[in-house]
């Protein structure tokens, strides 16, 4: 088979930060967000799509500045100056093993989520077109569309069967469709544990139990939620699972696919042999670094602090406005994303109209955003295109205040009362 099998899919995006770490106020956790959240009575924009991307926290470019300067070689050199970068590798993917309980040996550092997505697909895949044998896969109607699109690569390139699993209407996957799905072709499934757009977290344990009893691996796209819940390779049963830096408040350039034990894994660039001989290319150690470091910083405990602003923020804006509506899961959720249908409201609009009024949304995935298209994980929910085209993602993170979050209903209150008059 040629090399060309290799295909990147999607570039992410983020809406550029503008937020500043002057006049600090009370942190909202008392680690992850110490001497970090901001003042809000400062003349500045209220961000609100932290499921794009999160500010990198200040100790964790504390921790990354000098890795740019004073210590800059190359991890591959034997001199002791590149044994120090090497040095700072290895403990940054030793952190991160520890919080997946997970072997060093299993992390695999790349440049984006997206890379990690499109690489546990397509080696997956190949391991098996490479002996000549028909290939099926297993991949949720709601996947980030660095998974779509790769599915869709390996089916019109390679002939792969791709089965896109259905969704109830508040986003989750029902693990008998899975196993019904399963064939004797069927060589991997990818659902990611929770979703970009709106927050369902899907039952991955069920779902990883199905898989195992089927001889079949199973990857997922949990980039969403290492931030906000434990997680443990072990516990979750995945073969392959995908993190990125830019999600947990660490630096964009930097993500990992995790690959079990005797998994096997194709090559994905060819050189020097880095990453255990799988993805040559010096390795970017300020932003390794920087992963390590986020990854240090977690701390589970603002995942109640954001989960109760969500919900006063829902309550506030249907309290105001009945006929908005939720879309996802309320009982199965993250605690930093929300998705609202806005009748009547072209949701793009309301994105450019909260922008002039200082706050920062979203109506999509950011990878989508800049396309006037439905979002496929409404239109998966059942929805049809009208109502796909005026919804919004709204999303939290350890610096959004209540404040914040009442700013930001009135001003959804005085656009949309504005509109209907």
């Amino acid at each position: 088979m040629k090399k060309d099998f290799i295909k990147f899919s999607c570039s992410e995006k983020a809406i550029p930060l503008n937020l500043s770490t002057q006049g600090i106020s009370e942190p909202l956790g008392h680690n992850h967000s110490q001497g970090y959240q901001k003042n809000v009575e400062q003349s500045r924009s209220a961000y609100f799509d932290y499921a794009a991307a999160t500010p990198v926290h200040p100790e964790v470019v504390q921790e990354m500045t000098p890795w740019f300067k004073e210590y800059f070689a190359n991890p591959s050199s034997i001199h002791q100056a590149g044994q120090q970068a090497r040095a700072a590798v290895d403990e940054a993917r030793m952190i991160i093993a520890e919080f997946l309980h997970a072997s060093p040996t299993e992390i695999y550092f790349t440049s984006s989520a997206t890379e990690s997505c499109n690489w546990a697909l397509l080696s997956v895949c190949e391991q098996h077109l490479l002996k000549g044998k028909p290939v099926h896969i297993i991949v949720s109607s709601i996947e980030h569309s660095a998974i779509l699109k790769t599915a869709e690569f390996l089916e019109k390139t390679y002939g792969v069967s791709v089965t896109y699993l259905p969704v109830d209407q508040e986003g989750i996957v029902d693990p008998k469709d899975l196993e019904a799905a399963i064939t004797d072709q069927t060589v991997l499934a990818s659902v990611m544990l929770v979703n970009n757009e709106v927050g369902t977290v899907q039952p991955l344990q069920e779902i990883a139990e199905i898989c195992r009893k089927n001889n079949i691996l199973l990857h997922s796209d949990a980039c969403q939620a290492a931030a906000w819940q434990k997680i443990d390779v072990e516990e979750l049963q995945v073969d392959l699972l995908t993190l990125n830096a830019s999600k947990m408040y660490g630096p964009k350039g930097a993500a990992l696919l995790y690959v079990r034990e005797n998994t096997p894994l194709s090559e994905w660039t060819f050189g020097g042999g880095q990453e255990f001989g799988k993805r040559a290319g010096t390795e970017n150690v300020p932003a390794i670094v920087g992963f390590g470091k986020a990854v240090e910083l977690i701390d589970f405990e603002n995942e109640e602090k954001v989960r109760r602003l969500k919900d006063d923020f829902i309550k506030q804006l249907l309290q105001k406005h009945p006929e908005v509506q939720l879309q996802g899961s309320q009982n199965h959720s993250s605690p930093h994303i929300v998705n609202f249908y806005i009748p009547g409201m072209n949701g793009e609009t309301l994105v450019k109209k909260l922008d002039l009024a200082g706050f920062a949304i979203s109506s999509g995935s950011a990878c989508a955003s800049g396309k006037v298209e439905p979002s496929h994980v409404i239109l998966a929910l059942g929805h049809d295109q009208q109502r796909a085209l005026s919804s919004i993602r709204i999303s939290f993170g350890i610096q959004t205040t209540p404040q914040e979050i009442d700013k930001l209903s009135n001003a959804i209150s005085s656009i949309l009362q504005k509109t209907s008059s």
